[in-house]
């Protein structure tokens, strides 16, 4: 079997619609009201070579449908019916991604979820969109939703149809274009985690993968890439050059097109695509792309928090306001740009002492590493104890205050863990070598122009540093009531989805229960750690690109347009709380910190922290550690140790075998403790656009954290 009588195979019973044949049968207006016709829903997968050309050899297709609710619950389980959407027996298959936008033009306006699309699926699409003898016909835009407009032209030959023309603002007519709307959405944006992972949540199998297609040769014969066998280099060995990465091939002399059938490869195509369509279905992605044009986690429950409160009507007023007055619009964007150096990340800290580089591996029979139990949701949460300011600030002394420093000349005091970082203000010491070392905190004494911070960290700066300075300006803030209100609702309802879920995984469950319990277990876990960072989302920055076919790489290239930075984000954001709500979980783990002692204390990450040299019970006796909201639990005990750097570490326990790893930079997991060095190179695969789109390729890269 040959390609071109596999794809007639394939698309029979799916003809091209040709676009003039329907003009000819049901005349203009028909066809150009059918560019609103309803929405047709798909879940679709690529897969291609692995070596440069990258060429798509197959597209999946599985459709969604609105279908009413069977009355029988066991069809209603087949077909994944949820909220008016099941996923149909509808299925598609194809060689290129002309067969598929060609098949998909046969309709006027498309959703279709690929996942992990903006890293693979969507740069075949651009690929294929932006080459000069497609670029006429196709329109690619890029971006959260990516879409391909297609235009189909045709020529007028009577002005008697009033459907087939237009009149513009001059009264002259023109021919009304037929045009095509085709949207793509990565459903990654909200549902993180392989297909494979997420599938089996919903108690849906991904049964296998095809091989590593790395080349497909005239004949249908092909080449297999090998996964490569050695993982690591150490420093010192001289066996392996680390910028030396053979690629292991292995040549098949049988027909490519038949060993896709026999071999059962586009069964395993065909389910990955099956397995998407239910996660959309059944975690209700249509859902919030019609009804809110939601795409990302954030976003998504940002929107379940504000929905149905008094704090929704508030910022419709907000954007009424901003809408009318272009005077209080100004004002907004000016607390923006003044709350901005405020809102950061969590505390990231080595301790110094224990860098293995100076200190060697940390051997310990009592080492704990401590987590949180939903450190954001417990602030945000509870408003009596982490209030949250309003977005304007007031003549009115409040406890909730900015405060900005002039001239101020600080140390942090003996035996406490540092909170100012190098980071916020390196613009004010350009000459400072201790700068050049990012997300580093003031160890040592330090001056800086100016320092702005919130009340939360300004009471943690006066009880635990030394400092002067010349003057100060402070901004006080009235609580906002009604914010408080909607996270207090949104966090207790989630988080107790998520306890009663917890008490169920305790019980006897089947194996479909259990991962049905997990699902919904997972969602809201997902909606608890997602709205705090959308509350502080506005007018972030990104590189402009603009695309283009560049003909000597044979490639899509990309100019950046430097003097005009795309931004994206919220109209206005409550900048100041999400500040607020940040600072609060930061001076929350420095103090425990300084509980705990820094002769005790190695690294802390956001919301953990690693512990060495107390028993348990020591550690009860300085800290909360419980089931708690808010409350540390232990989630490992090690022996051993090795902190290379800010999210570089390792931990094990009498043997050899890590528990537990972060390597910065890298998705490289390590098994073995003693691999795990400053400067080693590990395997790490790396996404690299080529001729065709891109392929994800294997490369060595360095473990060389900062601290």
């Amino acid at each position: 079997m040959n390609e071109e009588n596999h794809t007639l195979r394939l698309l029979s019973g799916y003809p091209d619609i040709d676009q003039d044949i329907n003009i000819r049968l049901f005349g203009w207006k028909q066809v150009y009201q059918n560019q609103n016709q309803q929405i047709r829903y798909f879940a679709a997968d690529f897969e291609a070579t692995t070596l440069e050309p990258a060429i798509v050899y197959m597209v999946t297709v599985r459709e969604i449908m609105k279908c009413p609710e069977p009355s029988n619950p066991i069809e209603s389980k087949l077909i994944g019916w949820t909220n008016g959407y099941a996923v149909s027996n509808n299925h598609w298959e194809f060689t290129s991604v002309k067969q598929y936008l060609r098949w998909l033009d046969t309709m006027q306006n498309t959703v279709t979820w690929f996942h992990n699309g903006h890293n693979y699926d969507f740069h075949f699409l651009k690929d294929f969109c932006l080459r000069p003898q497609n670029k006429s016909h196709y329109t690619y835009r890029d971006g959260n939703v990516v879409g391909i407009t297609t235009i189909h032209e045709r020529k007028m030959t009577s002005y008697k149809d009033k459907y087939s023309y237009r009149t513009d603002k001059q009264g002259n007519k023109m021919i009304n274009h037929i045009k095509h709307s085709h949207r793509f959405i990565d459903s990654i944006g909200i549902l993180k985690g392989s297909l494979k992972a997420l599938g089996k949540s919903i108690g849906i199998e991904k049964i296998d993968h095809t091989p590593l297609i790395a080349s497909i040769h005239k004949d249908a014969t092909y080449t297999i890439k090998s996964i490569y066998s050695n993982k690591i280099i150490k420093q010192n060995d001289e066996n392996v050059h680390p910028k030396e990465l053979p690629i292991q091939l292995r040549p098949i002399q049988s027909n490519f097109w038949v060993d896709c059938y026999t071999k059962g490869w586009w069964e395993y195509a065909i389910q990955d695509t099956f397995v998407l369509a239910h996660i959309v279905v059944q975690k209700s992605l249509i859902d919030y792309f019609e009804n809110r044009r939601v795409t990302t986690a954030a976003a998504l429950a940002w929107n379940d928090l504000i929905k149905d409160t008094r704090y929704e009507d508030k910022i419709a007023e907000i954007h009424t306001l901003m809408k009318k007055s272009k005077s209080y619009s100004d004002k907004i964007k000016l607390l923006m740009d003044l709350y901005r150096p405020l809102y950061k990340g969590g505390l990231v800290y080595c301790n110094p002492k224990y860098l293995y580089k100076d200190y060697g591996e940390i051997r310990d029979t009592n080492g704990f590493h401590l987590d949180y139990t939903s450190a954001y949701p417990s602030v945000y949460s509870n408003p009596e104890k982490y209030p949250l300011p309003q977005l304007e600030f007031t003549n009115e002394k409040t406890n909730l205050y900015m405060i900005t420093y002039f001239n101020i000349k600080a140390k942090v005091k003996p035996d406490r863990v540092p909170l100012i970082k190098l980071k916020t203000d390196t613009e004010n010491n350009p000459n400072d070598d201790t700068l050049k070392v990012r997300n580093t905190y003031y160890d040592k004494e330090f001056y800086l122009e100016r320092l702005s911070i919130t009340s939360v960290e300004d009471a943690y700066f006066k009880e635990n540093y030394e400092f002067t300075f010349k003057n100060a300006k402070i901004l006080y803030f009235k609580e906002d009531k009604e914010l408080e209100q909607a996270f207090k609702d949104f966090g207790a309802r989630h988080y107790q989805t998520k306890v009663e879920c917890d008490e169920l995984l305790k019980t006897n469950l089947s194996e479909s229960e259990r991962l049905s319990v997990l699902s919904i277990r997972n969602t809201a876990k997902l909606f608890l750690n997602s709205p705090y960072g959308y509350m502080g989302f506005y007018d972030k920055e990104y590189a402009n690109k603009s695309y283009y076919y560049n003909p000597e790489l044979d490639l899509i290239d990309y100019d950046i347009d430097s003097n005009n930075p795309m931004h994206v984000g919220r109209k206005f954001s409550e900048m100041i709380a999400a500040a607020f709500v940040t600072a609060y979980v930061r001076v929350k783990l420095a103090n425990d910190i300084n509980k705990v002692g820094l002769e005790h204390f190695v690294y802390c990450d956001t919301d953990s922290m690693f512990v060495v040299g107390l028993t348990e019970q020591e550690l009860r006796d300085r800290l909360n550690i419980s089931d708690q909201l808010g409350d540390f639990k232990i989630e490992h005990r090690f022996n051993r140790m090795r902190l290379l750097g800010n999210k570089t570490y390792a931990i094990a326990d009498t043997t050899d075998e890590i528990i537990a790893c972060a390597t910065a930079g890298s998705n490289y997991q390590f098994k073995d403790i003693n691999d795990f060095e400053n400067n080693v190179y590990v395997l790490s695969t790396q996404k690299v656009v080529v001729s065709g789109g891109v392929i994800i390729q294997e490369r060595w890269k360095q473990i060389a954290p900062t601290i």
